[in-house]
This record gives C-alpha cells, structure tokens and sequence, in this order.
C-alpha cells in the first residue's frame, strides 16, 4: 500500500510540476531538500517513534487532525536533523 501510494505522489507531482523551470534561489532549495531525502528516510522512523511519545500524539491513531499534525512535525523534524547532521564534517557522509 505504501508503495502504490508513493508511486501516486510521484506521478501526481510530477506531472503537476512538469513544465515548472526553478529560478537559482529555488534550484538550490530544491537540491539540498533532495540530497538530504535520504537522510530523513533513515532518521524519521526513531523521530516519529519520538513524537508518538509526547502526550498530545499518544492517540494520534484515532484523531485525522492530530495523525497529519504528527506528520507534519516528523516530516519538519527530520528535515532539520538531517540539514544539520548534514553540517558535521564527518556525518555528512553517512547522511
């Protein structure tokens, strides 16, 4: 199901922003959101862990609201972690 859903973003996004040209300031935006896609696939799993513990996402499973507020803040979460792991000289490698 995962799958078949990140196939439907894929082409839904890609064809919504086929024929988008980025100026500089968003081309490298863009780049680094990117290089650091990897990274928050290996940390988001250990942050959303995190987050499902602190008392108002405890019943996220139940709330539509409170399940896309938690996404939001693994999702930001690991984006930042990654951005400044990406910083380490000597994580940048890993992440």
């Amino acid at each position: 199901m995962v799958a078949a859903a990140s196939l439907g973003v894929f082409i839904c996004v890609n064809s919504a922003l086929g024929r988008w040209n980025p100026g500089p300031g968003a081309q490298r935006m863009v780049r680094e959101l990117s290089d650091c896609a990897f990274g928050v696939f290996l940390v988001h799993f250990a942050i959303m862990l995190l987050v499902r513990a602190l008392p108002p996402f405890e019943s996220a499973a139940g709330s539509l609201l409170l399940s896309v507020l938690e996404w939001l803040v693994v999702v930001c979460s690991s984006f930042l972690v990654v951005f400044l792991m990406r910083r380490v000289p000597g994580l940048r490698r890993v992440v």
